[in-house]
């Protein structure tokens, strides 16, 4: 009963935060998908030969992006917009498992209850998750509303993988942002530090690597390197390997936190 009213807590102390992030995201995709240019492929390789090589790597090739639709969600959606939205909301989540306790000086008594450390951090990621899953959800109906007034035909798997890969990166983002929590015991500082990880794999896959090639190597340990919905999405390529090792990865940081906080003369 104890496990059930911690997850009810949880999602109910977010209810106004998923509110806002899932309306105001389904409307901004929404948005992004009614404003589809429908370029024809030589007015698009104009564009896109007017674009630095830096700049596409960083934002995206409008090459695909300006005349087909599974091009443009990956340069307006998946390329940036998703995984930052999201990412944060995930990292501000996970901020509240453990630092926010620490800040608001309430550690003491949510180490008192009847509840193991453990299950507790696990109690409350899958109250995360859900939170992240009905806040993703508006992304997909503003894409399905937005190609509906294009009166566009769209195969929806690209969509749904590129959608199930951002959930994944984020869910990691989220088990990263708690295993650092755990050290920093500040909310804001976890967010930030958080922030400034991802930012640093997305520029390594998308700005260094393609500069200095002898870095390709490194790119395995990068989460973008399987995140990768520029495949999914325009050349229509799949991979049961990468959205695995996604999850992968989110259980392994979220299971490194769980020992971390079993070890109280760590922690406190």
């Amino acid at each position: 009963m104890l496990k059930k009213e911690l997850i009810r807590s949880f999602l109910s102390k977010f209810k106004k935060h998923l509110i806002i992030i899932s309306l105001s995201s389904g409307l901004l995709v929404f948005f992004l998908t009614v404003m589809f240019p429908a370029m024809d492929p030589g007015s698009t390789d104009a564009v896109s030969s007017n674009w630095p090589r830096l700049m596409k790597d960083v934002f995206g090739d409008p090459l695909t992006g300006f005349s087909d639709i599974y091009g443009w969600f990956q340069l307006e959606l998946f390329h940036i917009t998703f995984w930052v939205i999201f990412g944060i909301f995930s990292s501000f989540l996970a901020s509240h498992i453990i630092a926010k306790e620490y800040e608001n000086r309430t550690i003491d008594l949510i180490f008192s209850l009847p509840i193991k450390r453990t299950t507790l951090i696990i109690n409350r990621l899958i109250s995360l998750l859900l939170l992240l899953f009905l806040a993703v959800l508006p992304t997909l109906l503003g894409c399905i509303l937005g190609i509906a007034s294009l009166k566009l035909n769209l195969n929806p798997l690209p969509l749904l993988a590129a959608i199930l890969n951002g959930f994944l990166l984020c869910l990691l983002y989220a088990a990263i942002s708690l295993f650092i929590s755990l050290f920093t015991r500040s909310q804001t500082a976890s967010i930030l530090i958080s922030l400034a990880v991802f930012g640093f794999f997305f520029l390594l896959s998308h700005m260094i690597i393609p500069i200095i090639p002898a870095l390709k190597s490194f790119d395995v340990i990068s989460p973008f390197h399987y995140y990768d919905t520029a495949s999914i999405l325009i050349r229509h390529s799949y991979s049961l390997l990468n959205p695995v090792i996604l999850f992968l990865g989110f259980v392994v940081f979220s299971s490194l936190s769980c020992l971390l906080l079993e070890k109280k003369d760590i922690i406190c």
